[in-house]
């Protein structure tokens, strides 16, 4: 009867999850890298360091022969499914009404829902995370070559799985070591390195692919990330919290209801933790581990990118937690209260409520959108830089996958490599002046094509001149600016235009819908130093319309509707508040400063 009481509650579990991921999965290309992925697994290219062919080769058939139409779809629709085997895999190793409850914590965390969703690498990751946990808690499975051969697959995925080898080492030691389980690992991890190999038939050669993989040397290059520097992330910055900060911030608030458990089992029951001390010191090194190498690589940004850039990479010490939670669960099962039921269905609850609008892809458009306005208008054979990684892989998956515009010549992220310059060169060759130059955005012939950027370019050639045309900016040789007419669009196109519910959170969503009143808010700013106040308060009105989400641009009306003494000031200030309380504030400039 209770096996069927469980059997019952885990597939509500399961069940509920899998609708919830379903409903929430993305339908169009989203931030981060997930443009790239999708595009280099339905082509079979090769993706930024180290490669992930593991994962391209994975995603190949759904994206390719398996997508009704919307590759993109494909692959967050499978992405969910790797993360329900990885639950399904954690409820096997321990299963329990505890481990179910802990399981839908979990699941509805904000990271690990996100990534569960997004079509990146970390859900195949999450898998093989749960894989080795699953032999940890049940070792003699390691008598069996094929688990060994199914946790070294783990070698071709992501390179954070060595902080998971401690744990490995110690189910291998307790399932009685053996040389044949040593050969077999070292062999099967040889193989598995070996499908780095396989990046050199990824066509390697084609423009989207990253790097210029020719050789042996250039393919351990690629592995080791050498472009981005093999022990580097990011530096840090004036406005950056640690690793230790950032993990116990998503801890406190996704998990407390587990913490809180964990803590009455710690004091209630000190004394026979002593027996299982070392068993939980393995889990406790893995995330200590994990935490002082990220913290000493890089600390996280809290700017428009950093949060969302960093998070993918507490999804390995976020496991080890629920690990360190299942194993102790597991010695404590008999004096699991219902208290702590309720405790983890109220965590659960509160999860989905704080997390729900911010994970629930299902309407975000806005980065897609943004793309099909700035391409819409280009001219014919004109030539597109896509800068940054997020627009750039969002935009090469329009392109070259939905053949959104293919008429026009697209430049994407890894310009500044001289590989990319090289690449572009031989399959475009009628777009460039020929002169030898590794800056790309310099060698492009002005007289016969036109050129056109979504940003201003972290470096900009002497002989240039940006114009803002709205979402986009034009180039043009600095001896025709009497030709040039500065003007700003107003009209533009959403599939779903964005709602504040979409900027809770640092992400690109509230920085690319930034994008629409970007033009109208400069010459807002120019009329304002020249102090054409009413000129100012018409630009800044059309920029908050256009960007109506954005505190920076509502911040500059209130401040020329200050000096005009207009009688819209306090309800300007009511909305300016309002989307101080809802938005992102790092978006605010100083109220009233100039």
């Amino acid at each position: 009867m209770r096996k069927y009481s469980l059997l019952i509650i885990s597939s509500i579990v399961f069940i509920s999850l899998g609708c919830l991921y379903l409903y929430c999965s993305p339908l169009t290309v989203q931030s981060g890298d997930t443009g790239e992925l999708v595009t280099n697994s339905y082509f079979l290219r090769v993706s930024h360091p180290p490669g992930y062919p593991l994962w391209t080769l994975l995603y190949h058939i759904p994206t390719k022969y398996l997508n009704f139409g919307n590759p993109f779809a494909a692959a967050s629709i499978l992405t969910s499914i790797l993360g329900l085997i990885s639950f399904y895999i954690l409820f096997f190793s321990f299963p329990s009404i505890a481990s179910l409850l802990v399981i839908s914590v979990t699941g509805t965390s904000a990271v690990i829902w996100r990534y569960f969703l997004l079509p990146d690498v970390f859900a195949l990751h999450s898998l093989f995370l749960c894989i080795i946990f699953f032999i940890f808690m049940k070792p003699k499975l390691l008598n069996r070559w094929w688990y060994l051969f199914l946790i070294s697959l783990s070698v071709a995925h992501h390179h954070t799985i060595v902080f998971a080898f401690p744990i490995f080492a110690f189910a291998l030691m307790k399932s009685e070591l053996t040389k044949k389980k040593i050969i077999l690992s070292i062999l099967f991890g040889l193989f598995s390195l070996s499908t780095y190999f396989a990046l050199l038939a990824f066509h390697p050669n084609d423009y989207g692919s990253w790097g210029e993989l020719n050789s042996f040397d250039s393919l351990v290059n690629h592995f080791l990330r050498k472009e981005y520097g093999t022990f580097s992330l990011a530096e840090e910055s004036l406005n950056s919290t640690s690793w230790f900060m950032f993990f116990l911030k998503h801890i406190l608030f996704d998990f407390w209801a587990l913490i809180l458990i964990l803590s009455y089992f710690f004091l209630r029951n000190f004394n026979e933790f002593k027996s299982s001390i070392k068993t939980v010191f393995v889990f406790i090194f893995c995330t200590i581990s994990y935490l002082l190498v990220f913290n000493s690589l890089a600390r996280v940004s809290l700017d428009v990118t950093g949060e969302s850039t960093f998070e993918r990479f507490l999804i390995t010490p976020l496991f080890f937690f629920v690990f360190i939670s299942l194993f102790i669960l597991k010695d404590q099962w008999n004096r699991f209260k219902s208290w702590m039921a309720i405790l983890l269905i109220l965590n659960t609850g509160v999860n989905f409520w704080r997390n729900f609008d911010q994970v629930n892809y299902k309407d975000k458009t806005g980065i897609h959108d943004l793309i099909l306005n700035s391409f819409r208008d280009l001219p014919a054979k004109s030539v597109f830089f896509a800068h940054g990684d997020t627009f750039g892989f969002a935009s090469y998956y329009l392109h070259d996958v939905l053949r959104f515009r293919n008429d026009i010549y697209l430049i994407h992220t890894g310009w500044e490599f001289p590989w990319s310059s090289k690449k572009a060169k031989n399959k475009f060759p009628e777009i460039f002046n020929g002169k030898g130059t590794n800056f790309i955005l310099g060698a492009v012939d002005l007289k016969k094509f036109k050129l056109y950027s979504n940003t201003f370019p972290p470096i900009m050639p002497e002989h240039l001149r940006l114009y803002n045309e709205g979402v986009v900016y034009r180039y043009d040789l600095k001896e025709n600016d009497k030709n040039v007419i500065h003007q700003c669009k107003q009209q533009y196109f959403w599939i779903k235009r964005p709602n504040i519910s979409h900027f809770h959170r640092f992400e690109e969503n509230a920085y690319f819908d930034q994008a629409y009143g970007s033009c109208h808010f400069d010459l807002g700013l120019n009329y304002l130093k020249n102090g054409k106040f009413e000129l100012a308060n018409f630009a800044f009105e059309i920029s908050a319309k256009l960007s109506p989400f954005s505190a920076k641009y509502q911040e500059r009306l209130c401040f020329v509707l200050n000096k005009l003494r207009s009688t819209k000031l306090d309800e300007c200030e009511r909305r300016l508040n309002f989307l101080l309380m809802e938005t992102s504030p790092q978006y605010y400039l100083n109220k009233y400063d100039l």
